[in-house]
């Protein structure tokens, strides 16, 4: 977390629920630039499994040769790099951050359109995608419901649809640290917020199954081996738009990545923090 960040104002901050669902709260704060995504995604550099999970994702379905795969919620383009890369298919990428999309853009030229959308309205015909990903994101979305349906409209008859979520669990040593860290400082209970919370992995099954006719889950669990308090200071500093406003009043979320500095003090290479991942995608065809 920069000095800058703990400064900021805490009443900019919207919490919980509303927080993983406000449109302009994840567009301007949580995902306003790619440097504050990035350094939640380099947590994961320190799986064990020797298959990153973009790769292992990737894997459950086939593009066609010259096809047409849509990311909702692209974000820094993770997955449609992957894919200027190794295949010939048309490439769209849409997501709620022009910010997230400015950067993208040079990163990608010519080889994908991207465009600013609400994941409950996209800008496509229907039947229009051979694949569609909705990679941990679809729980940002205020109706998910209606963020399902978008994403069976838009998916041809023979196409596949890929939601990514995490279980329940995920990275429950790290919640762990943060509520001991709050009791700390201030005593009493608190639960950091993890968006996914709100459509865990058996949940999003159920709400893809209604809609589709074939829907399979696939896990992705392994486990974290972080060497140093760095990594996790970092990925909590990226997360303190959903969180500090839940706070008691006079601790900031500063004051909590700092304290959990100093709980993960022993750690090191010979003496790593495990932590759990289980993550997972929902693949489903009409």
């Amino acid at each position: 977390m920069t000095r800058a960040e703990a400064r900021a104002p805490r009443c900019c901050t919207v919490s919980g629920d509303r927080g993983v669902s406000d449109r302009r709260h994840l567009a301007e704060r949580v995902y306003a630039t790619g440097s504050v995504l990035a350094a939640r995604q380099r947590i994961y550099e320190h799986c064990g499994r020797l298959d990153a999970f973009q790769d292992w994702a990737l894997g459950l379905v086939a593009v066609p040769a010259g096809g047409r795969v849509v990311d909702v919620g692209c974000g820094n383009g993770r997955y449609l790099r992957q894919l200027a890369a190794t295949t010939t298919a048309e490439l769209v990428g849409l997501d709620l951050s022009a910010a997230l999309l400015s950067d993208l853009r040079p990163r990608l030229g010519a080889r994908a359109r991207l465009a600013v959308c609400d994941a409950a309205a996209l800008p496509l015909p229907e039947r229009t995608a051979d694949v569609v990903l909705a990679m941990h994101m679809l729980y940002h979305v205020a109706d998910m419901a209606q963020g399902a349906r978008e994403l069976r409209r838009i998916v041809k008859p023979d196409g596949t649809v890929l939601v990514a979520t995490n279980a329940d669990g995920h990275l429950a040593e790290i919640d762990a640290l943060v509520s001991a860290a709050v009791r700390e400082l201030a005593g009493g209970q608190f639960t950091r917020t993890q968006w996914a919370r709100r459509l865990p992995l058996s949940a999003a099954a159920d709400l893809l199954d209604r809609l589709f006719t074939q829907v399979s889950v696939h896990r992705y669990q392994g486990w974290l081996s972080i060497p140093s308090a760095a990594p996790v200071c970092s990925y909590l500093g990226s997360v303190r738009a959903l969180n500090e406003g839940a706070l008691p009043g006079h601790v900031s979320w500063h004051d909590v990545v700092t304290t959990v500095g100093h709980l993960l003090a022993d750690v090191s290479v010979e003496r790593p923090l495990r932590v759990r991942v289980d993550s997972g995608v929902v693949r489903a065809r009409r």
